[in-house]
């Protein structure tokens, strides 16, 4: 039997509006149905807690906010396996390029989720991972994860990508249902995803299969950013 896919989910840009914390249209049902056939992490590169100017720690309106705004409007069953934060990420000492001001670039790696769930190697890694995030490099440390970047999503952007008619939905069903039901573990690899929706009227989904080449250049040091986290 396979491992229970595993899919992991930014919440700002990609399940909710980021600024305004409004949820996206169709995210009920988007989450119900990946709880329906895989485990599920939630990711934000927001901190959980922060501290004061005099070194207190407090809980960061940022983070958990964006949970919170999930929950009132979706509940979670057993299927949610953790919720990580900026804590959890790689502070890769580099600035998010071509932005006009400074943001510091968090990374995120698989293998923490991969180790805190428990999950052997191999099985458990890249051959049953799904990322769906709206900021390709923060997974530049993790070359042969299956990826979906969409574009982010705000308010006023509209658009139908998480209903059941939309292009995220119906690419992350059918990989996920490619993953069920194949022989061999594995999730359906990006060949077999894009081909059914680059024809879409709005230019189709960013369906990437990692290693990121520009994020590889951007970064430089991935090996020695890897190792210094010990991870």
């Amino acid at each position: 039997m396979h491992p229970r896919p595993l899919v992991i989910i930014d919440m700002a840009g990609v399940l909710i509006d980021g600024g305004t914390r409004e949820p996206r249209p169709g995210l009920t049902g988007f989450l119900s149905m990946i709880e329906s056939k895989a485990d599920l992490v939630l990711w934000t590169a927001r901190k959980k807690v922060k501290q004061d100017a005099r070194g207190k720690r407090q809980p960061s309106k940022q983070g958990s906010a964006r949970l919170a705004a999930i929950e009132r409007v979706h509940t979670f069953g057993p299927s949610l396996k953790a919720v990580l934060y900026g804590e959890d990420c790689i502070d890769s000492g580099l600035n998010v390029p071509n932005l006009p001001y400074k943001k510091p670039l968090a990374l995120k790696d698989a293998a923490l989720v991969w180790q805190r769930l428990g999950r052997d190697l191999p099985l458990g890694t890249t051959f049953s991972t799904l990322v769906i995030d709206d900021a390709p490099l923060k997974w530049a440390l993790n070359p042969g994860v299956l990826a979906l970047y969409p574009e982010e999503w705000t308010k006023g952007a509209g658009g139908d990508g998480l209903a059941p008619e939309g292009w995220i939905y119906k690419a992350v069903e059918r990989a996920l249902d490619a993953y069920l039901h194949s022989e061999h573990p594995g999730m359906a690899g990006p060949d077999m995803v894009t081909s059914a929706f680059r024809t879409q009227a709005s230019g189709g989904p960013e369906w990437q299969s990692l290693p990121l080449d520009e994020a590889v250049r951007a970064l430089g040091g991935l090996r020695a950013i890897k190792e210094a986290s010990g991870r």
